[in-house]
């Protein structure tokens, strides 16, 4: 939708640049006019041609970041330079820049990006991050584990540790989604699946799930928040 917006967005100028042509050469515009106008049109046209141009490279990144990050790493970055302004190349980058530990990259990239975004992390917290992840491995086994045992306050307690360090850790997240339905905690449970869908957006079942705790909200009270899960109702 984006893309045909850009297309046609793009098709209109051209029109309005053939329109102002043509009261030129009639004598209903003048030269001067004119040239203010039709500057103003392309700089426009570009514009637009230059967000098309990063949207096509930052999905293309996105839906190939699993299989080849190195290839995916060169597509984003095309797109954060064409169109600064786009968060998620940011956030995009600096992850696949972690998956191939490119650490000179990465620091370069926050010092830019944190100076661009008030909340993008700085060198030394993306460093703090890192060192948090070391443990994250071992942390995910612990919590699966206590899934399988049905222990969903551990669960809660183990997964939000690990978001507050990696705040998209895909596995963790899902697992504290579970365990908060499980625990009947629907307003937690529904930021996560909300968080799912933007972290997985072609995965209907996230859809789903923000659907169905939707429904349950509406019907069901809500218990009071435990200390471990303020951070993500206020998120």
């Amino acid at each position: 939708m984006a893309e045909s917006f850009l297309l046609n967005t793009s098709a209109l100028i051209s029109f309005l640049q053939a329109e102002l042509e043509r009261l030129r050469d009639r004598a209903l515009l003048g030269e001067e006019s004119f040239a203010i106008v039709a500057a103003e049109t392309r700089l426009r046209r570009d514009a637009i041609e230059v967000r098309g141009f990063a949207r096509a490279e930052y999905e293309a990144a996105r839906k190939t970041a699993a299989s080849d990050p190195e290839r995916a790493l060169v597509r984003v970055e095309r797109a954060r330079r064409a169109d600064p302004s786009r968060r998620a190349a940011w956030d995009l980058e600096l992850e696949l820049r972690g998956r191939i530990a490119d650490e000179s990259g990465a620091t370069t990239l926050c010092e830019e990006g944190s100076k661009q975004f008030p909340d993008f992390p700085t060198p030394d917290e993306h460093r703090a991050r890192l060192a948090a992840s070391a443990n994250v491995p071992a942390d995910l086994a612990a919590a699966r584990a206590a899934l399988d045992r049905g222990e969903f306050e551990q669960v809660v307690a183990r997964c939000t540790a690990i978001l507050h360090a990696n705040p998209d850790q895909f596995d963790a997240t899902v697992m504290l989604a579970f365990a908060c339905q499980n625990l009947g905690r629907a307003a937690p449970a529904l930021s996560l699946y909300q968080r799912l869908c933007t972290l997985q957006p072609d995965n209907p079942v996230w859809r789903q799930w923000v659907a169905n705790v939707e429904k349950r909200l509406k019907s069901v009270p809500e218990p009071a928040a435990t200390p471990a899960l303020v951070f993500l109702s206020e998120g």
